[in-house]
């Protein structure tokens, strides 16, 4: 049981990231750039998986959860840089 509380209080410390490659993911599929929307969607897919067998090497399985914070913070800056260039006008192709 500590385990698993250990892991949702990690968890919960990785949780504010999120919604951002939730919206920009959201705002890629609404102006049709369904490319943008579809890459923010699975870049969680390599990146997850990779830490949580780093992680937990060193620490167990309390390091599969440790590898949740630095997966979505790593989303999150990919969503927020493909935003910025949005922004600017350096747009990804649209599929």
């Amino acid at each position: 049981a500590d385990a698993g509380a250990e892991g949702l209080r990690i968890l919960a410390l990785a949780a504010p990231t999120l919604p951002l490659s939730r919206v920009a993911s959201a705002y890629f599929q609404a102006v049709g750039n369904k490319r943008s929307a579809f890459l923010l969607n699975i870049i969680i897919f390599p990146v997850l998986p990779g830490l949580a067998a780093l992680l937990s090497g060193a620490l167990g399985v309390t390091g599969v959860y440790w590898a949740f914070l630095p997966a979505y913070g790593i989303v999150a800056l990919v969503s927020a840089a493909v935003l910025w260039r949005e922004r600017k006008g350096h747009r990804l192709p649209v599929m």
